[in-house]
């Protein structure tokens, strides 16, 4: 602990060198000391001969001094160490000196600041009866002038606010009077607001009225629109299910379809779901042939035996969650992928 906080202050001196000045050299006296206590002399003596030869201040030299002497002495440098000790002796009577004179500096200062507040006591006491004949005067003259100037204050107090409630009523007046006037020419715009938005509503009552009567037309179209189109694809439905494709499909076993009957049932899906083509691609936008082929017998909902058979794939339900996951993006069983192309 002791270790970071010495490389933490030694950074910090670092980075303030050029702000401390002569102010780093006590820094530098405590890093020797820890560099000294940690056993690592060079370094001590690197910060503690800065400090000795640098330092402004007498009692940073002494500090280094003795550090010096004491590193002498780990060493076995015994005349280094005498001279050291020497040196440091002089230089500590020199503090002590310095603090003795400093001393009688102190009570010195403190024997004329006694003097100086004796006399401004003395001051205080002659200015305190003074001030106090002033208050005695200054009270006798209040108990005659304040009774006085506190009536005259009263009665022309009184008086000013009269005139300030009759003017506050003059204002009130005259305000009410601006007030009943807006109030009728906003009743009359109001009146003209009014009767332009009956008419717009009438307006817009028979446009909403025709609105109403076309969309209830269109809606009727569609419908029957939609009516047809789902009778036709009933229609072609039933047409697909009594055809022999279908029925080979679905149905016959030994049966193995051509080239031309899967593109002929392609055609025939795709005029009853005329977007299932269109929605494949999207869904899966080079899908091979095989895993077409295997989609639109889905459409169908030709059984997963007889999908094997025809698509000769052994595992047709791993292929279907395969080709779930790569269309939809989700896992899934092979009755979910066979809902997802139902609904396209």
């Amino acid at each position: 602990m002791y270790k970071q906080r010495a490389e933490r202050l030694l950074r910090e001196i670092m980075a303030n060198k050029q702000a401390l000045g002569n102010d780093i050299y006590p820094f530098y006296l405590t890093l020797g000391e820890y560099y000294y206590q940690c056993g690592q002399l060079d370094s001590a003596k690197i910060y503690l001969e800065q400090c000795l030869e640098k330092a402004v201040r007498l009692d940073t030299r002494a500090g280094a001094v003795y550090h010096l002497s004491q590193i002498a002495l780990s060493t076995k440098q015994w005349i280094l160490y005498a001279e050291l000790s020497q040196r440091y002796e002089m230089m500590r009577d020199t503090l002590d000196q310095i603090e003795v004179t400093n001393t009688i500096r102190g009570r010195q200062v403190l024997y004329d600041e006694q003097d100086k507040q004796k006399t401004l006591a003395e001051e205080r006491v002659k200015t305190a009866n003074a001030n106090l004949r002033m208050v005695v005067t200054s009270l006798i003259c209040l108990l005659i002038v304040l009774p006085t100037t506190y009536l005259l204050f009263k009665y022309k107090k009184r008086q000013k606010d009269l005139l300030k409630i009759q003017e506050k009523d003059r204002e009130k007046i005259f305000s009410c009077d601006k007030t009943v006037l807006k109030y009728k020419e906003q009743i009359e715009h109001n009146k003209q607001i009014i009767e332009v938005l009956n008419r717009s509503l009438q307006e817009k009552d028979q446009e909403q009225q025709e609105l109403k009567k076309k969309l209830r037309q269109d809606f009727e179209q569609k419908n029957q629109a939609l009516y047809a189109q789902k009778e036709h694809q009933i229609e072609l439905l039933q047409n697909l299910k009594n055809s022999s494709v279908y029925k080979n499909f679905h149905e016959n076993e030994e049966w193995k379809p051509s080239t031309e009957d899967w593109e002929e049932l392609f055609q025939l899906i795709n005029a009853i779901y005329p977007s299932f083509a269109q929605k494949l691609q999207e869904a899966y936008p080079k899908i091979p042939i095989q895993m077409e082929r295997l989609c639109y017998l889905v459409r169908i909902h030709v059984k997963p035996s007889r999908l094997s058979m025809l698509l000769n794939h052994s595992n047709i339900s791993v292929l279907r969650k395969r080709l779930y996951l790569k269309m939809s993006g989700k896992t899934g069983k092979a009755s979910d992928f066979d809902l997802y192309i139902n609904d396209l």
